[in-house]
Formats: C-alpha cells, sequence, structure tokens
C-alpha cells in the first residue's frame, strides 16, 4: 500500500510541519570561526540528540533512521534511534533497510522521463500507445479514454485516475489475505470498481497509485526488464554508489544490505506480515537505506541522472497542493516545498520512509520513521522538513 500525505485525506505539509519536532536546545549553533571537521561534529551531535527528542516525543515511532548530507562542511553522517522490531526488542541500525512505498514514484518517474530523453517514449503520447491489451481492456471497461489520457497525466496525477491504495475495498482485501500475491492488472480492478473517472484528463489533480501503476508497466513494456532491474541501468544506480537498493521480492537483496527494519502501518499490521506485491508495480516496490536514497535524491535533482531537459521537465510543478503548510507543488513523480526560504525537493511514503534535497542549500535529508499516521505516528516529510531546517541552522 502506498501513500502520498499530498493526498486530500492525508496532507503531507499539514500544521505539523510548520511545530517544532526537536526542542530548541536539541541542536548547537556553529561559530563562526569553527572549521569543517567541528561543524561536522556539531551537525551529527545535534542530530543525534534530535533524533532522541523525536523518538521521546512521539512514542508511536518504533525508530527513526537518517542519513544527512551536507556540502558545506562534507558530512555524510547516518543515525538511527530506537527499536527495528518491537518484539524482540533488535536496536535499530543505521544502515537498516526498509520499505520505501510511494518514493518508488520518484524513481518510475525518472525512468519514464529517460526513455522520453531516449526517444523511446514521449510525455504527450496517448497511453493507449504503451499498455497491454489486458490494462487498455480494463480502463475502457472502466469508464476511461486511453486516447486522451497521456503519459504526462500520469506523472502529474492529472489522469482522473483514483487512489485506489487507502480506499477501503483494497484495505480490507489485503487485511484478509495478507500473503495473497497481487497482480497489477487485480489492484487495476479494485482502482476501476471505485467508480467512473474523477474528472477529464488534464482537468483536475487528484494523487493516484492507480496512474503508476500504469507507468509502471510501460517502463516495464519499453525496457523488457523488471522495474529493478530497469531502473538501475536507466538511472545509473551502480554509479551512484547506491549498495542497498532493490525490488522487493523481485529481486534478490544485495550482499551488502543492511537489516531490515519493521514499519508499522496499522495497529498490530506490520510490513512483514503483507505481502509485497500489495505496493510493488510502480507506485512503491522498493526496498532502500536512508544512504542510498539520500545519494539518489541529491543527484537526481542536481542533474547527474538526467540531461538537463528532462530534468528540468520533471522539476516543473504541475499541481499546487491546496492548504498545504509550508508551500508545496507536486511536479513529475517529485514534490516541492519550502524550507528555510528555498525550494526543496523530494518524496515521502506511507511506510513513513523520505527524501528531500535542497540544492540551494547544499543539504540533504532521508530515512524513514517506520510508522505511519494510522498508528499516531507524524507525517514523515514533516520530520524531514524539520531536519533540513534544523541543519541549515547550523550554517
Amino acid at each position: 500500500m502506498t501513500s502520498s500525505r499530498l493526498h486530500p485525506r492525508r496532507r503531507v505539509l499539514r500544521a505539523a510541519a510548520a511545530a517544532s519536532l526537536c526542542t530548541a536546545a536539541a541542536l548547537v549553533g556553529c561559530g563562526g570561526g569553527e572549521d569543517r571537521a567541528q561543524r561536522r561534529a556539531a551537525i551529527a551531535d545535534g542530530l543525534s540528540v534530535c533524533l532522541r527528542a523525536l523518538a521521546g516525543r512521539y512514542p508511536a515511532l518504533p525508530g527513526i533512521v537518517v542519513h544527512v548530507l551536507d556540502e558545506r562542511s562534507g558530512l555524510s553522517w547516518g543515525g538511527s534511534f530506537g527499536l527495528a522490531d518491537r518484539a524482540t526488542g533488535r536496536a535499530l541500525a543505521p544502515d537498516a533497510t526498509f520499505r520505501t512505498a510511494s518514493v518508488t514514484k520518484t524513481f518510475t518517474a525518472a525512468a519514464i522521463l529517460q526513455l522520453h530523453a531516449r526517444g523511446e517514449l514521449a510525455s504527450a503520447d496517448a497511453i493507449e500507445r504503451h499498455l497491454s491489451a489486458p490494462t487498455l481492456a480494463l480502463l475502457r471497461a472502466g469508464g476511461y479514454d486511453t486516447a486522451r489520457i497521456t503519459i504526462d497525466h500520469l506523472l502529474t496525477h492529472r489522469s482522473g485516475l483514483p487512489d485506489h491504495a487507502l480506499a477501503e475495498p483494497y484495505l480490507q482485501a489485503v487485511l484478509a489475505d495478507p500473503t495473497h500475491r497481487w497482480a497489477r492488472t487485480e489492484q487495476l480492478a479494485v482502482a476501476m470498481s471505485l467508480g467512473p473517472p474523477l474528472f477529464a484528463p488534464g482537468s483536475g489533480w487528484r494523487y493516484s497509485d492507480a496512474g503508476y501503476l500504469l507507468l509502471g508497466e510501460i517502463v516495464e513494456r519499453r525496457t523488457g526488464e523488471a522495474l529493478g532491474p530497469a531502473f538501475r541501468r536507466l538511472l545509473q544506480l551502480e554509479s551512484l554508489r547506491l549498495a542497498s537498493t532493490y525490488q522487493e521480492s523481485v529481486e534478490p537483496v544485495p550482499a551488502g544490505a543492511g537489516p531490515r527494519a519493521r514499519q508499522e502501518l496499522l495497529p498490530g499490521v506490520d510490513d512483514a506480515m503483507i505481502d509485497a506485491s500489495t505496493d510493488l508495480w510502480g507506485a512503491g516496490g522498493l526496498v532502500s537505506d536512508a544512504r542510498d536514497l539520500a545519494l539518489f535524491v541529491r543527484a537526481l535533482v542536481d542533474g547527474r541522472i538526467l540531461e538537463p531537459g528532462a530534468r528540468q521537465f520533471m522539476l516543473r510543478v504541475a499541481a499546487e497542493v491546496a492548504d498545504a503548510t509550508p508551500p508545496a507543488g507536486y511536479a513529475r513523480g517529485i514534490q516541492r516545498v519550502q524550507v528555510a526560504g528555498t525550494a526543496c525537493w523530494g518524496h515521502d511514503g506511507f511506510s513513513g520512509a523520505f527524501m528531500l534535497h535542497g540544492p540551494a542549500l547544499g543539504i540533504t535529508v532521508a530515512g524513514s520513521i517506520n510508522a505511519t499516521e494510522f498508528v499516531g505516528a507524524p507525517p514523515s516529510m514533516a520530520v524531514a522538513v524539520e531536519l533540513l531546517r534544523r541543519v541549515a541552522a547550523l550554517g
């Protein structure tokens, strides 16, 4: 199951993002005369205190794992606090891996735009040019005009497709048989059962996991590969030294990947109880760690993955999100938020994963709080915003 806090019922950057998540004493300032080593030590010490403060303020969090990159000081710091597994009391390690959930959408969108840049498809293409006959039959039976919906409508959540992932019928089906192996077409059928199109293509905005299921299929059909290998090749993940990122249950666990953390999704339900296929096919599906996500989002936003035109197109905001605090906008598989007066870019996931990069600040934060709002956790992007703001304050 994936979600974005930008869903109308689950605003990622509601008022909680503006509230301080760490006590004023959590971080200490760096004097202007401190050298880079001193600044790195001060930031690391402050972040350690901040993680403890977060855990104390939100007892629903089993644990929090973070990686921070600070280009001003040369800091690359990983930290964690709390438990990877409440049942066993296993401590959460800084290299812990976790389901990224909707953070996967950024990888999916970037892969589509890489295919666009290579001339293998166009964002303006009608989706009927790139989807399988069974998928198109499902969409048409649901009342969707596959000749009018474009790839860009899917990328920007302007297709009129619903978000099935947290709809009651899908939740009930998953919880009734948590080990069921879901196919993409089964999930799409649930989306079609939710009713007619929400709006004509391009005339509205609604966050939609169903749209990214379709984008995942397009990547697979155009590359002839599963999403994990396709991401690795198209997005140059090996050259970025992403050693712990893989498509769960489709690819083997990388040899160097850290221990898995259990992410608490619903009361009494964590991710280990639910088959990975419930969120595997483009809207979600990756497992990663905090360091990998930080390296990826920084490289993507700074222009080291996509060529300049594709990067600029990806970061072009398609919809401002009403009532978001601080201001937020959704582009193509990535969202823009304002932190310390500057535009920052990233994504969050239902599972508690997050990544956020401030190019003008030279600061990147990524990680997971390993819990959802359904069990009393704060919005994960609110945590990312606060952490980035705190590091920026040490400048």
